[in-house]
Formats: structure tokens, C-alpha cells, sequence
């Protein structure tokens, strides 16, 4: 076949315009790890370059249990084919390797302990490993996930992604010592905040830019010591009711840039304590809560940055002055009746460029679409509003 002698970069460049299912259709690729290698076989070898781009440029899942594919271009890859790869030294470049273990379905820590090498065989191929650990509310597995973690631990590498979820009571960590070094943590936990404030005493985890706490029924986070390091936080639908300088350990973020509050029970938002520390947070979402004010966040170093606000389906009921630097401001869904005498020349920041007023029934002052917009550039003097949204005002 003209194919055949092609060169080997023109074959891979073919090869990788192909699916998974086209390349295992046309090479057989699951056969290539059963029968053995034919010496100086052309056709042998385009297989094993197939298999290279087969594995390529995707997402590999690897998982203890049948873990279901969504995206076709997602492979499953097995620590049979694992070993193949090892043995006959090929290496691979997926976009990224997720490995997927349920501790309700098999012996997880010798799942890991065994395949250890094998894993960091994978970290030589990318620098996008992530690993997400799923169980439920066994009495054993209380104190399993400890044995999981001090095992991820041993490998030494710096995962893009841990995802720990956990359902029932609270995870145990006893005495051991150990750290694992992760760029982005999502725990879904029973009894998360103490858990948090567990691996913050032990620093179980270090480098983490991104932490993913929704979804946990957390209502109470002043134990919580959050590192210094964070870029993004999410906090998004759990309890909380009140944010304040007590409830709220904020003046060591100094690297955080968004933080996400959306859907709590929020009643009450007031960050004024002093610090001489800069901030970067530019973006903060408050959606889905009970306000009835507008957060006084001028009054904060925290929100000096502050380029983008959501506040959005709340019961705000008045206006207040916004911090000078936003750029986009969404208050959809609340009651802004009076706002036509409320806005009354220095409530909106002049770096406006996007608002959202929709559906904020100040239609019950009988004011038209075009009396808002004159009244936002004349009193309010938004030169740079380019995109204002009020369906449904």
C-alpha cells in the first residue's frame, strides 16, 4: 500500500484525524496487546503508530470499575494495555489521564499499591493527571480513604485534579503524615468542614490553586483556614448564612482572583476588616441568595479589583454604591421598584460596560426601555455601557 510508505510523520498527522473508533476499526488495536510482535512486519509497525495516535491527543480514563465514556473522543485505557505500553516502551501524549476509583467495588489501595510504576509511567506523558476517588458511607471506608490518600501520596506528583467524593459521615484522618501536591481540589464530603479543618492542621495538601467546596450542607466556615495560595473558590450551593469578618477567614487570600458564593442562604454580607495586604479578586458571584441590601464591598480592600459582580436572584430592594472598578454588574431577578430616584449620579462605577437589569419590575414606574437607558448615560453618565439587558424590567 501506497500508505505504507509514507513518511512517518505524514502517517501519524492521517492517523490523528481519525477517531478512536476509525483507528480501531482499521488496525484492530485491542488485538495489537494479545498477539505478539512479527519482526521487520511493516504493516506491524503502522499498527504500533496507530496505537500511538489512538491513545493520543485524548482523554484516557482509567477506573477500578465500568466507568461509562460520554465524549467519543474519551478512550478507556486498561492497566493490561498500561503494561504493553511500559514494556515495549511507547509513549503516548493524551490531552490528559483521569483515573476514575470507586473504593464500593474492589480492593482500591491495592488497586493503587500495585500499579504504582504504572502510574508514574503515565506521568511521564502528561502533566494533566487527574484522579477522582468516588465512595460511599461504609464504616470501613472511613478510614479507607486515609489508606487511598497516603498511597496517591507515595507517587509523588502533582495532579491537576483530586476529586474526593464521599457520601455519609465524615471521612477519618488519624496520625499519618503525608502531602499530596494538587493544582485543583474538589471535595463533595459528609461533614466537609471538618475534614477541612483536619488536612489544614496536618497540611495534607499543598500548592492548591483551585478548591471546589459546593455541595457539601456547609452553613459554617470560620474554622476554615483557607491557603494563601487559592486563585479560585467555590462555596456555591451549601448553607451559609452569614459573611462577615468572623465567619469568614479572608486577609491571607491575597492571590485569589474569583470567589463564588451563589446559591447559599446569605442574609447578611459585610467584609470591612483592615489589612495591609493587596488583593486581586476580580470576580465575585452572590447569586441565589437572600440579600435585601447591596453589599457595601467599597469598603473592603478584598473588592478594590472587583471587575465583575453577580447578584442576581437575591431580594435586593435598593440601591447602594458599587465598588469603582466593575466592568460588568448583574442585578436579574431582584426588586428595584425606586430605581429610577435611586440612581441618582454615583451609584454605578463609570467602567461599566455590561449591566443586567432584567426582570427587577421597574416597569411599575410606567418607564420605557429608552427612559432607563437615557437615564443610566445622563445621571449615571455609563459613557462605555455597551450592553444593557432589560427584557421583562
Amino acid at each position: 500500500m501506497l500508505f505504507f510508505k509514507l513518511p512517518t510523520e505524514l502517517i501519524r498527522f492521517t492517523l490523528s484525524l481519525l477517531s478512536p473508533q476509525e483507528i480501531d476499526h482499521l488496525f484492530s488495536i485491542n488485538e495489537i496487546f494479545s498477539c505478539p510482535a512479527v519482526p521487520n512486519d511493516p504493516y506491524f509497525k503502522i499498527r504500533l503508530i496507530a496505537l500511538q495516535e489512538y491513545f493520543s491527543n485524548r482523554k484516557l480514563i482509567l477506573s477500578n470499575s465500568d466507568y461509562h465514556i460520554y465524549d467519543l473522543e474519551d478512550v478507556n485505557i486498561t492497566l493490561q494495555q498500561l503494561e504493553f505500553l511500559k514494556r515495549e516502551n511507547i509513549m503516548v501524549n493524551p490531552r490528559e489521564f483521569s483515573i476514575f476509583i470507586n473504593y464500593r467495588i474492589t480492593d482500591e489501595v491495592n488497586f493503587i499499591e500495585k500499579h504504582k510504576s504504572l502510574i508514574k509511567f503515565v506521568t511521564s506523558w502528561s502533566t494533566k493527571i487527574k484522579l477522582q476517588l468516588e465512595g460511599t458511607d461504609e464504616p470501613e471506608n472511613q478510614y479507607l480513604i486515609e489508606e487511598i490518600l497516603c498511597s496517591i501520596a507515595d507517587i509523588d506528583y502533582k495532579l491537576d485534579l483530586l476529586s474526593l467524593k464521599h457520601g455519609g459521615r465524615s471521612p477519618k484522618l488519624e496520625s499519618s503524615d503525608f502531602t499530596i501536591n494538587v493544582t485543583n481540589l474538589k471535595l463533595q464530603l459528609g461533614g466537609c468542614h471538618e475534614f477541612l479543618y483536619t488536612i489544614h492542621t496536618k497540611e495534607c495538601f499543598k500548592n492548591v490553586t483551585s478548591l471546589d467546596l459546593s455541595y457539601n450542607g456547609i452553613s459554617d466556615i470560620s474554622r476554615i483556614k483557607f491557603p494563601p495560595s487559592l486563585i479560585n473558590l467555590n462555596l456555591s450551593n451549601n448553607t451559609i448564612f452569614v459573611i462577615n469578618d468572623s465567619s469568614f477567614d479572608w486577609k491571607g487570600l491575597v492571590n485569589l482572583e474569583t470567589l463564588d458564593l451563589s446559591n447559599n442562604n446569605i442574609h447578611h454580607f459585610s467584609l470591612r476588616g483592615t489589612s495591609e495586604n493587596s488583593y486581586q479578586l476580580t470576580r465575585l458571584k452572590l447569586s441565589g441568595n437572600h440579600l435585601t441590601i447591596v453589599p457595601k464591598l467599597y469598603q473592603s480592600k478584598l473588592f478594590h479589583k472587583l471587575i465583575d459582580l453577580d447578584l442576581s436572584r437575591n431580594m435586593l430592594c435598593g440601591l447602594h454604591k458599587f465598588p469603582g472598578c466593575l466592568i460588568k454588574l448583574s442585578l436579574r431577578g431582584n426588586y428595584l421598584s425606586q430605581f429610577h430616584s435611586q440612581a441618582s449620579g454615583d451609584i454605578f462605577p463609570k467602567t461599566l460596560t455590561h449591566l443586567d437589569l432584567s426582570h427587577c419590575r421597574i416597569c411599575c414606574q410606567l418607564l420605557t426601555t429608552q427612559d432607563i437607558s437615557n437615564h443610566l448615560v445622563t445621571v449615571e453618565k455609563l459613557y462605555r455601557l455597551s450592553d444593557l439587558q432589560i427584557e421583562g424590567f
